[in-house]
């Protein structure tokens, strides 16, 4: 969040963006949306530069932990819900996701993640969640 918020050179403000994405870790830098992943008590978070911003006019990190990165297309099968998650309580949902592939045209490649689409002073029943897990085409049979 200090990158976003002007630790950066040249201490620029960059408007915040929706979702903020989350998973159990690996080294996640900034791209475009907010993912937060967390592993052995550490979370790691992905924001998502706004339209319009690309990697390369992008501010540059005055953290060495914050990298900006350019992140592939992808396809992504999605549960939203409400209420008010950690990340290990919003991937406890991966399960539900997961069944609602069986018998369909995707099959799940990767691990799953969450992602948040509000502030923290958003009402619980309001909040707007989701795990999400990458798909492909399921081959035909």
């Amino acid at each position: 969040f200090r990158y976003i918020d002007g630790a950066n050179a040249p201490a620029a403000k960059i408007a915040m963006t929706a979702p903020v994405e989350t998973a159990p870790s690996a080294a996640i830098a900034m791209t475009a949306p907010v993912e937060t992943i967390e592993a052995e008590g550490e979370v790691a978070m992905r924001f998502f530069l706004p339209e319009g911003l690309a990697l390369a006019d992008a501010p540059r990190p005055t953290d060495p932990a914050v990298v900006l990165l350019e992140v592939a297309p992808r396809t992504e099968a999605a549960l939203t819900f409400s209420g008010y998650y950690f990340v290990s309580g919003a991937l406890k949902r991966a399960p539900e996701l997961l069944s609602s592939l069986d018998g369909s045209d995707w099959t799940p490649e990767g691990a799953a993640r969450t992602y948040f689409y509000d502030p923290p002073w958003t009402l619980p029943w309001n909040r707007r969640n989701e795990v999400v897990v990458p798909v492909a085409p399921a081959p035909s049979g």
